[in-house]
């Protein structure tokens, strides 16, 4: 029973409380416009769904995005990356967005090894002459 009485508690609200997944959902909305490639439906929930995007058969993109002014990233979590792509003979490669402020920067970003970035560079300079 209600006790009308008694003074209402607030409760603290919770960022992710109306959709945990919003930033995904914003993240994933951005780089269709911007990268393309394909989704993967269901990434990390059912097997064979490895990664969070492909582009062009190429690459294996794994997303990542925060409200937050920083993300972690761990060396853990490049080795799933670096394996999953792998096994699908594909590049490896991290997207990931910061999805609140303003900055000068870009708010999009992509990791990539270094070894690939520097065949990228080759390319593009062989390209550029």
């Amino acid at each position: 029973m209600t006790n009308w009485d008694k003074p209402v508690q607030k409760k603290s609200i919770d960022r992710f409380a109306v959709d945990p997944h919003s930033h995904e959902k914003e993240q994933n909305k951005r780089l269709d416009k911007s990268l393309g490639g394909t989704p993967i439906i269901g990434s990390g929930k059912f097997d064979g769904a490895k990664g969070d995007r492909e582009l062009d058969g190429v690459f294996k993109i794994e997303e990542k995005a925060t409200r937050a002014q920083s993300i972690a990233i761990t060396r853990k979590f490049l080795e799933k990356i670096f394996k999953e792509a792998s096994q699908q003979n594909k590049e490896p490669a991290l997207a990931f967005s910061f999805l609140s402020g303003k900055s000068p920067a870009p708010s999009d970003w992509i990791a990539v090894p270094v070894t690939l970035f520097r065949e990228m560079y080759e390319a593009w300079k062989e390209k550029t002459q």
